[in-house]
């Protein structure tokens, strides 16, 4: 029989005899090359996280909350077979090294897994969503795999999306039960708005049913414990849509949906979903979208797109960077970059430097020193070609603003492919975990790829970037703990005649290569005192959500870059 190639397995994984399956030739984990650590930067040795990573945070007081769900070890079925459990959270304090398992909810039902999450102004976590798991009779793929091994029949399970809704309060260590939403959501972007309430959109209700996806935007009002139906302002997206607040320009105060999201659904789509190679954009003050035009390269399945730094030097104009991902529903992962401008002028493309490897799934992680390290992912999407490897890039790479191009850096030991994550840690380290793979039901698949390849990784893994090894790093003294839109304010430091400029950062909140809390913004030293520096906070809550943000000191090294201080913490209202 002849065997398909890579594009006819596309959507036919799920639903094709075993027979027609075919391995991959074995391909290595690639690295890229080693070199001294001011330059590659150094990965330190993995530790043990006790949960996957699908979702992580970064908390107010420095700590990293993390949560996985489903437990997949090294599954034989078509889907995962292992028994899903309930949140798997866990906390985790640099500071101790110290891994705690909060407590769920009273009340909790439902499985975390592939829920959305962001961080509230009072500093709790929300997160929304999750997987309702269904047992279903045994498919006949299923069945013949199984029979062909003298196995028998593990059921099928499938996947409802969730109503819930909880919170995490890191003043307490403790998760709430907060309110529904209105409808069932697996796979959904959930963000902070400018007026400090969080916005679910997207999703799925059934993952057997397209026309069940989500059409209707949420916003949920932590004051009085709401979820609130945006009347309106209904819209088909792709699951976990890349939105983003625009701080400027002509679409200052809307959302801006660039090409880049979960494309994938293994039952088929909406006609509407064409339109997804179109950028768009909602104006809260209408309740109006608008279709903008297609992007550099058209719709991203996976990919990262990352706000670069706002500067005021240019108006905050946003420069979102994308990379990575498949193009369209492809299979092989691209190594395409491109910049998407919202400049004064409207929307510009232009595409930058290639990834010095092709990742599907990379995690974009903004550094204070204004650049992005791209972090882990794989060769081939094994989402959509439902049961094959895919090869883990293991080394990271870093994006230079003045250049547009991409530079390898030190290679990691632990495989970051599907469910994996990365942040920004305040001490200026990057922390990389999860990987949870999709089963492989193919036995001639199976057998050829590593079980560290195949399993639920819990191990997590710290990344220290080459500024780390510059010398001398200024230190803050002290910082205000809040801070007002617009208003100067002093940050007190030993260093004050070598600091550049100050860098705010928002703490990272990602799942699935997607941090929707993500950004950064320039603020220019104003004056010097003996003992610190003065800036100005951004001018509204456009250019920087309301919220607990980290303040980077930054100094520069000639021919080297800048090198960022430990944060200190502050909150913006």
């Amino acid at each position: 029989m002849v065997r398909p190639t890579f594009v006819a397995l596309t959507l036919l994984a799920l639903v094709v005899p075993t027979t027609l399956a075919f391995a991959l030739p074995p391909v290595p984990q690639v690295r890229g090359p080693s070199g001294p650590a001011d330059v590659m930067g150094v990965w330190e040795a993995p530790f043990d996280g006790q949960a996957p990573a699908v979702n992580m945070v970064l908390l107010r007081d420095g700590k990293v909350l993390y949560w996985s769900g489903v437990e997949a070890g090294q599954n034989d079925g078509v889907f995962f077979t292992g028994t899903p459990v309930d949140a798997q959270s866990r906390v985790w304090d640099p500071a101790t090294g110290i891994v705690s398992t909060p407590a769920d909810p009273e009340g909790a039902a439902g499985d975390l897994f592939c829920s959305g999450q962001t961080i509230l102004p009072d500093g709790r976590v929300l997160t929304a969503g999750g997987s309702d798991w269904q047992t279903l009779p045994g498919s006949a793929l299923a069945s013949a795999d199984a029979a062909q091994q003298g196995q028998a029949q593990d059921p099928w399970p499938i996947v409802n999306g969730l109503k819930d809704a909880r919170a995490f309060d890191p003043a307490t260590g403790a998760w709430t039960r907060v309110a529904d939403m209105g409808v069932g959501r697996w796979y959904p972007t959930v963000m902070e708005l400018p007026d400090g309430s969080a916005l679910a959109v997207s999703g799925i209700q059934n993952l057997t049913d397209p026309r069940t996806m989500d059409t209707l935007l949420e916003t949920y009002s932590a004051g009085a414990d709401l979820w609130h139906p945006v009347a309106g302002a209904d819209h088909l997206l792709p699951m976990y849509p890349r939105l983003f607040v625009v701080p400027s320009g002509p679409l200052k105060g809307q959302l801006f949906y660039e090409t880049d999201a979960t494309l994938w659904g293994p039952f088929g789509e909406r006609p509407e979903e064409g339109l997804w190679s179109l950028e768009q954009a909602y104006d809260p003050a209408t309740n109006a979208w608008s279709y903008l035009g297609p992007s550099e390269f058209g719709a991203r399945q996976h990919g990262a797109t990352v706000m670069l730094p706002l500067d005021p030097s240019d108006g905050y104009t946003a420069r979102l960077l994308t990379l990575g991902g498949t193009l369209q529903r492809s299979v092989v992962a691209t190594p395409a970059s491109e910049v998407t401008t919202l400049g004064p002028e409207g929307v510009t493309h232009a595409a930058t430097g290639l990834l010095n490897h092709a990742r599907w799934f990379p995690n974009g992680v903004l550094l204070p020193d204004g650049s992005v390290l791209a972090v882990g992912g794989g060769l081939i999407d094994n989402v959509v070609a439902h049961g094959q490897r895919s090869p883990p890039v293991m080394d990271a790479e870093q994006f230079d603003l003045a250049t547009g191009q991409w530079q390898e850096r030190a290679s990691m030991d632990v495989p970051r492919t599907y469910h994996s994550t990365a942040i920004l840690l305040p001490d200026g380290r990057v922390l990389s975990g999860g990987h949870v793979p999709l089963p492989m039901p193919w036995t001639a698949v199976r057998d050829d790829v590593p079980y560290e390849d195949q399993i639920a990784e819990t191990r997590l893994q710290i990344y220290d970037p080459p500024y780390l090894f510059w010398g001398h790093r200024p230190v803050i003294s002290e910082a205000p703990s809040r801070v007002g839109y617009g208003e100067p304010f002093k940050v007190e430091t030993p260093n004050a005649t070598e600091v550049q400029d100050v860098m705010l950062v928002h703490p990272g909140a990602t799942t699935h290569a997607w941090d929707a809390a993500e950004r950064a913004v320039v603020l220019p030293v104003e004056r010097r005192d003996s003992d610190g520096v003065w800036v100005r906070a951004p001018p509204d809550a456009d250019v920087a959500q309301p919220g607990d943000w980290m303040v980077f000191l930054r100094t520069h090294v000639e021919g080297k870059g800048d090198v960022p201080s430990v944060a200190a913490f502050t909150h913006l209202s």
